[in-house]
C-alpha cells in the first residue's frame, strides 16, 4: 500500500504538539521529508521517465532532480557530470564526441531556449483569469552575453501575465499585446507570484509574423523555477533520439493530506520529526541520534524490498574462453 501525508500527519502531531490538522504540522513532516529524500535513492524515490528529443539535449520536469541511469535507443550510456569536458581524458567542448550519453548542462528556468535565429519576445498567459493581474520577474542575457536592462538600468524585468479565453491553453480573442518590453534571446531566472490558481505557459514571440515557441509552463505553486538539463553530444536531428532515464525525485512540499508521500516509510518521517524538535531546542545530539535512527529505518526497508534482486553480468568472447555470469 502506499502512504498518504494524512497517515505521516496522524503518526507525528504528538511529537510536534499540535493537532493532526494544524499546519505546524504539515510544515515539520515536510520538513522531515525534505531532509531525508537526498540522504540515498530509497525504493519510491525514483521515477522511469521517457524523452524523445530531435534536439541535442533534454530538460527534466519539476517533479525530478536528477538523471541517475539513462537508456538512449535501447542502450545503457554513462551520465557525465558538468566537468567531463575540463579533464584531460574528455572530449573537450568543440571535439566531435561519437559516443553517446548525457552531460549534464546545469540548472535552467525554462524547458526550451528561445530561438536563435529569430528576434523574439516573451508572452506568458494563464489557465486562470484571476492571473492576469499578476506579472512574472524575469533577468536575460543578450546575444553578446550582457544583462538586459530597464530603462532605469536594472537587470530585473516584468512581464504582464495574459489568459486564455475559457481556461482554453491557446486560445486568444484578442491580439497579443503583453509582450516584454525588449527581445530576449537567453532567459537566466524566471520568479513567478505567489497564489496564482492557473497554469502559467510563457512563450517566445515573434511580433512580424506572430510565431510562437513553447519555452515552459509553470504549476501554481512554482514561484522560482529550476529545470536539470542535459545535452546529448550525439543526437539525430532528423530521426529524433528516445531517452529513457530513472530519474530522482524532486522534493516538492505536500499541500494537502491527500497527498502521496514521497519518503513512504512513516516511521522514517516520526523520527526525522523528533530529531527536528530536539535540534530546535539545541539538544544536538539528540537530534543526530533521531535523524540516524530514522535513515536506519530507510536502509532497512531499502533491504526489506529489494533483498533477491541481483544485477547478471555476462562476459562472451569468439574465441575460446569463459563466460562469467
Amino acid at each position: 500500500m502506499m502512504f498518504t501525508v494524512q497517515n505521516a500527519l496522524d503518526l507525528s502531531a504528538e511529537h510536534v504538539g499540535f493537532c493532526a490538522s494544524s499546519p505546524k504540522v504539515l510544515a515539520k513532516v515536510n520538513e522531515a521529508v525534505r531532509r531525508l529524500l537526498p540522504t540515498d535513492d530509497y525504493q519510491h524515490t525514483l521515477d522511469q521517465v521517457r524523452y524523445f528529443t530531435q534536439n541535442n539535449s533534454i530538460t527534466l520536469s519539476r517533479e525530478h532532480v536528477a538523471a541517475r541511469m539513462v537508456d538512449i535507443c535501447g542502450t545503457p550510456v554513462d551520465i557525465c557530470s558538468q566537468a567531463y569536458e575540463y579533464v584531460q581524458s574528455g572530449p573537450g567542448e568543440y571535439q566531435w564526441d561519437q559516443l553517446p550519453k548525457l552531460i549534464d548542462a546545469g540548472t535552467y528556468p525554462v524547458f526550451f531556449d528561445p530561438p536563435t535565429d529569430y528576434t523574439t519576445y516573451l508572452f506568458a498567459a494563464s489557465t486562470s483569469v484571476d492571473d492576469a493581474s499578476l506579472s512574472i520577474t524575469y533577468t536575460g542575457k543578450t546575444t553578446g552575453g550582457a544583462d538586459i536592462l530597464t530603462s532605469t538600468g536594472a537587470n530585473r524585468q516584468t512581464l504582464a501575465i495574459d489568459s486564455w479565453v475559457a481556461d482554453a491553453e491557446g486560445t486568444l480573442d484578442h491580439v497579443i499585446t503583453l509582450i516584454s518590453d525588449t527581445p530576449v534571446p537567453n532567459i537566466t531566472s524566471v520568479v513567478l507570484p505567489a497564489g496564482r490558481k492557473g497554469y502559467v505557459s510563457l512563450y517566445a514571440y515573434e511580433a512580424t509574423t506572430g510565431r510562437m515557441w513553447f519555452l515552459a509552463k509553470y504549476h501554481p505553486s512554482e514561484t522560482i523555477p529550476g529545470y536539470r538539463r542535459y545535452r546529448l553530444p550525439v543526437f539525430c536531428p532528423d530521426y529524433g533520439m528516445q531517452v529513457h532515464c530513472l530519474c530522482k525525485k524532486q522534493y516538492i512540499p505536500a499541500t494537502s493530506g491527500d497527498d502521496i508521500l514521497l519518503v513512504q516509510n512513516l516511521d522514517a518521517i516520526k523520527l526525522m520529526v523528533k530529531a527536528i524538535e530536539r535540534e530546535n531546542v539545541n539538544d544536538i545530539n539528540g537530534a543526530v541520534a533521531f535523524q540516524q535512527l530514522a535513515i536506519a529505518q530507510l536502509q532497512t526497508q531499502q533491504g526489506n524490498e529489494s533483498r533477491g534482486i541481483r544485477f547478471n553480468f555476462v562476459c562472451e568472447s569468439d574465441g575460446p574462453g569463459v563466460n562469467i555470469i
